[in-house]
């Protein structure tokens, strides 16, 4: 049986693995679009 503090702190988790996916990609993809020469 959850707690409701469970399920909040359940949901914290998730928004920062979301989070964390997000600037992941948002950072790779910075990186693949920048020119060679800023290297």
């Amino acid at each position: 049986m959850e707690s409701d503090e469970d399920k909040v702190y359940m949901k914290i988790v998730e928004i920062e693995e979301i989070y964390d996916f997000v600037i992941h990609q948002f950072f790779c993809l910075n990186i693949s679009f920048r020119p060679k020469s800023l290297k």
